[in-house]
């Protein structure tokens, strides 16, 4: 995935920052080691902390979204009502 790419290159916010925009789901994925795009930072990343606080917003907007979906398709107890 190009974020995890970006990450393990130590690329500048402003690439992580365009990659999330253009595909900010694929803050969700990980390796097929499981790593997340946030773990393959490397250490000597001088925004590494400004980068992995990009990925943390990035996935609470992602969790965030996921649960209204949840909450506008689950079914309401009235509407399950037999009459």
């Amino acid at each position: 995935m190009p974020l995890h790419v970006a990450c393990s290159v130590g690329a500048a916010p402003e690439t992580v920052k365009r990659i999330l925009s253009l595909n900010p789901d694929a803050v969700i994925f990980r390796t097929e080691k499981g790593s997340s795009a946030g773990a393959l930072i490397p250490r000597e990343c001088q925004e590494k902390q400004e980068i992995k606080q990009m990925l943390r917003e990035a996935r609470y907007h992602f969790d965030t979204r996921f649960v209204n979906i949840l909450e506008t398709r689950r079914p309401r107890l009235e509407d399950m009502i037999l009459v």
